[in-house]
């Protein structure tokens, strides 16, 4: 290798390994809590296996290796997951307010989600050596949750959606022409001013990827997700008292991961 080959792939490479530590961070970072007169609806589980598709065109057909489509493309996709967990409202604490019904302590609650988010994006990859590739991909993403929170005398339910801006980094570590690890860090943002709905979501994942066909491969790993939804309705409730605000919502949850992707 050349040593102006060689210059550009430590400067691709410290790129690279510098938007990863950035997202990644940004991705492991705790939501932020809310200072409102309520408490947040909070649902953390370690069991909620995440379901992913991505269908990409690729505009740039150059493949190395046959699975890695490097260049530019216009890429879709869709997650889906649902869990539950507990949550103990303790006395003196803070209600939780969902849909105008007020679960005040001491007592405990289920709260039951289900979570789909939807992204367009543009994709670039690029591959760094022989044994790394990268990827960045910005674009829109649409998020809807649908959230229950139920105790032995309660029960509410409330809808979660929102639009907003999303941008994903990946590291890919080539195994053999048909396999690899994977690395991603995603980042969603939507603007509180808006109004009530999903505002923040942080992603990461590690994903081992096996490639069938040149345009379908198969990922499986763990991931992480973290989504906050703000809520800041106010009412007068049934015994006329009145409520600044309803419950924020925060998700955070890990488990196993599998994805299709199909490339064209």
């Amino acid at each position: 290798m050349s040593a102006e080959k060689l210059q550009i792939s430590m400067r691709n490479s410290t790129f690279a390994a510098l938007c990863a530590g950035i997202l990644i961070s940004l991705a492991l970072a705790g939501c932020a809590t809310s200072s409102k007169s309520t408490t947040p609806v909070d649902v953390r589980s370690g069991s909620v296996v995440s379901k992913n598709l991505r269908i990409a065109y690729n505009f740039d057909q150059e493949k190395k290796p046959p699975f890695f489509h490097s260049g530019n493309a216009v890429e879709i996709g869709i997650s889906s997951m649902s869990g539950n967990a507990d949550q103990a409202i303790a006395p003196g604490q803070k209600p939780v307010i969902m849909n105008w019904v007020v679960f005040n302590g001491p007592q405990q609650i289920r709260n039951e989600f289900d979570f789909t988010f939807y992204e367009l994006a543009w994709r670039h990859r690029e591959k760094l050596d022989n044994q790394f590739g990268m990827e960045i991909s910005i674009g829109g993403g649409s998020t809807e949750v649908n959230m229950k929170s139920s105790s032995a005398m309660q029960i509410a339910s409330q809808q979660f959606i929102g639009s907003g801006a999303r941008v994903e980094y990946g590291l890919h570590y080539f195994l053999s022409t048909t396999s690899s690890f994977q690395a991603r860090a995603k980042i969603y943002w939507a603007p509180v001013f808006l109004g009530p709905g999903i505002h923040g979501i942080r992603m990461i994942e590690l994903v081992y990827a096996k490639s069938f066909y040149d345009s379908f491969s198969l990922r499986a790993g763990l991931s992480r997700w973290q989504v906050s939804g703000y809520n800041d309705d106010s009412f007068w409730d049934v015994q006329n008292i009145y409520r600044p605000s309803k419950s924020d919502i925060e998700l955070d949850f890990f488990g196993p991961t599998i994805s299709l992707s199909l490339e064209f």
